[in-house]
């Protein structure tokens, strides 16, 4: 199995709610992370995402000992990379603010990147790719495709504070097999997070998709359509991880569904098993080490 993933790898800067503060690489590397923990010995991953001038070759010494993630994904580009500073009021709630962001990656980049089983888009900074090369991505990949909203739902201040802005779903969710977003990232949809239902009868369920969520520590929902209805499974998060850093769960998440999915086809099975390494990685502050969420 080979996996292309795309998005942003970030710095992070975390300002917990226990007033204790963390750095870390951060975005990308949560997904990067939670699918190494969860691939067969003959699986691979290829990320793609721009690395900035000052991170660039920590990250291709991360991983290069790592003989299932191919680097060639990673992008140098000139410029300090994009930092991301968060400040959490609780376990869920947060302000962020994005530094140095980087431009789209444009389809010419990415086109080389297609020849995989499951593609998974991780919109970390909301930029990572355009509408327009999500529907060239498309036309030119007949494999699954995989999508986390994420911070396409945030826009962006001139001094970097991200606020919750309302998308137009239908082109997003109309291109992507999965899609998941949190119940903000919901909302900025144009969906009611206490009545999901609606929305994504007149939107996602004109073909036959996967909706993930994502719940926090309530877990997730995933609706998906059988039997000419919308059927819904809740699973919650295993009792016995407590989390103490939310950052990077929703990344771990999508990580573990897709490809547990992917493999079994199971929609079930999948949804509790992203619950799990979701949760695990919440036990950790900033990025975890080598993750064994079994």
């Amino acid at each position: 199995m080979k996996i292309t993933a795309i998005g942003t790898v970030v710095k992070d800067i975390i300002h917990h709610f226990d007033g204790s503060i963390s750095q870390s690489l951060g975005g990308l590397t949560y997904t990067i992370r939670a699918l190494l923990s969860l691939l067969h010995e003959e699986d691979t991953i290829i990320p793609v995402s721009y690395a900035g001038e000052d991170v660039y070759e920590r990250i291709i010494e991360l991983y290069s000992g790592q003989a299932q993630v191919g680097t060639e994904g990673f992008l140098y580009i000139s410029r300090p990379n994009n930092a991301v500073e968060l400040s959490y009021m609780n376990e869920a709630e947060r302000q962020e603010r994005s530094l140095y962001p980087f431009p789209e990656i444009p389809f010419s980049l990415l086109q080389p990147f297609l020849t995989a089983d499951v593609l998974l888009i991780n919109m970390i900074s909301g930029w990572d790719i355009s509408l327009d090369t999500l529907r060239q991505i498309r036309q030119n990949f007949k494999g699954l495709i995989s999508i986390d909203i994420h911070s396409l739902a945030l826009g962006r201040e001139e001094n970097g504070l991200r606020y919750l802005r309302p998308i137009e779903a239908g082109g997003w969710i109309e291109n992507c097999d999965i899609i998941q977003a949190n119940e903000r990232e919901l909302e900025a949809l144009g969906g009611n997070p206490g009545k999901p239902e609606i929305f994504l009868r007149d939107t996602c369920f004109k073909d036959e998709k996967i909706f993930n969520l994502t719940r926090a520590y309530l877990g997730s929902s995933t609706y998906y359509f059988k039997d000419h209805k919308i059927k819904r499974f809740d699973a919650n998060p295993p009792a016995e991880f407590k989390v103490i850093d939310p950052t990077g769960c929703g990344d771990a998440f999508v990580a573990g569904f897709v490809l547990d999915y992917f493999k079994s086809r199971d929609i079930k099975q999948a949804a509790r098993a992203a619950n799990r390494i979701a949760a695990y990685t919440g036990t950790f502050k900033g990025l975890p080490g080598p993750i064994n969420a079994n």
